[in-house]
């Protein structure tokens, strides 16, 4: 498969292990290099995880105060294949995907990049709310300009896709002195827009965690609204590095000839499809704005509620907007399998078997119960 997969890890060995799991049953007949900056304690479970995962894994340790952005740039270097990428260690990464974007970019050499849909996953008490998160077409485009506008038109992160070894190296080397994730994510996206294509195929390729909450602590420079709500000085300083560490990628670049100008008025529609405002001073200073105070608390409540939900319907998953997605029955059964293997979940298999056994012995009570709901009464 000439594939590597790259897993960083952080004080969650639950996680980990079930992440391992889920690839030994997807049978992942590559080799995985786990990037640990946990705990002394923790590295100690995640290396029985490991050692009973019967993977081919390299487990590499790092002092807990190496950033994720420094990680992640190390992982890379230490591959010895064409193509990898990363997956989060409370993310699903599915093996099917992973094998048909290789094929993919094997026949196109102008892919930097590749990846599918993306579904996104909260694991609740007695089922798992699944969503698409993803779902946009490729950016196929002739030029490193109108690849990048088109990316900044609408925003899908692409750090988590195939990369060819070359472009990772390069990108995540460039971005890993950037002090906020939300502008290494933006660096991420667009620099590999500048070396190549970024193909998007049909078949599903990653399930992602949400359910954490939205405002919480760790999270305060990931989202625009909220940053810029907090501290828009702070935003606009890590800006000003974010523009020119980007600057100096595309202009390093043999196939860039783009200049900053071209792609801050891509930059600023961006932001403010996210309600916030980005101007320039007279010197060239970025500076950030709310001006629409009155729906900001609406804005970030509704903000998870934006992804098409799925329903489940004759083992496809069919999206309130109209949108079909095919997504394969096993791709299900192994999400399914995954939650029903951590300790957020009730086995969805109980649930169905509770029901159907009261269904089957109270039938009387359960229409009693259903007529009940259907109108209203208690």
């Amino acid at each position: 498969m000439d594939y590597t997969l790259i897993i960083p890890t952080f004080n969650r060995p639950s996680q980990l292990a079930a992440l391992l799991a889920h690839l030994r049953r997807s049978s992942a007949h590559f080799p995985i290099i786990i990037i640990d900056s946990s705990a002394e304690e923790v590295r100690e479970q995640n290396a029985v995880a490991i050692a009973a995962s019967g993977l081919s894994i390299s487990h590499k340790l790092f002092p807990e105060s190496t950033t994720p952005q420094k990680k992640f740039a190390e992982g890379f270097r230490r591959v010895e294949t064409r193509y990898a990428s990363l997956c989060p260690d409370d993310d699903i990464v599915f093996v099917a995907g992973l094998q048909a974007c290789v094929s993919a970019m094997k026949v196109d050499p102008t892919l930097a990049i590749c990846d599918g849909p993306y579904l996104s996953f909260n694991p609740l008490p007695a089922h798992v709310d699944i969503r698409i998160e993803y779902d946009g077409p490729s950016i196929d485009q002739d030029t490193p300009i109108t690849r990048m506008s088109r990316r900044l038109a609408k925003f899908e992160a692409a750090t988590y896709a195939v990369f060819r070894i070359g472009v990772a190296r390069a990108v995540f080397e460039g971005c890993s002195e950037l002090p906020s994730s939300m502008f290494w994510e933006m660096f991420t996206s667009l620099a590999s827009l500048a070396i190549g294509k970024h193909k998007r195929i049909s078949c599903a390729y990653m399930a992602r965690r949400t359910g954490q909450a939205f405002e919480s602590t760790e999270r305060k420079r990931w989202h625009p609204l909220l940053w810029a709500r907090q501290d828009p000085e702070e935003m606009s300083d890590h800006f000003v590095i974010y523009m020119a560490r980007l600057s100096e990628f595309i202009a390093n670049n043999p196939r860039g000839g783009v200049k900053w100008p071209d792609i801050a008025i891509d930059h600023q529609s961006f932001f403010k499809n996210g309600r916030v405002e980005l101007t320039f001073s007279g010197t060239g200073a970025p500076q950030f704005s709310i001006r629409q105070q009155a729906i900001l608390e609406q804005t970030l409540t509704n903000i998870s509620n934006q992804r098409k939900r799925l329903v489940v319907k004759q083992g496809n998953l069919s999206g309130r907007l109209g949108f079909c997605l095919e997504i394969p029955t096993e791709t299900l059964a192994d999400v399914s399998a995954y939650c029903a293997s951590s300790v957020y979940l009730v086995p969805v298999w109980k649930v169905a078997r509770n029901c159907c056994y009261l269904v089957a012995s109270h039938p009387a009570r359960v229409w009693r119960t259903y007529r009940s709901a259907a109108s209203g009464s208690t």
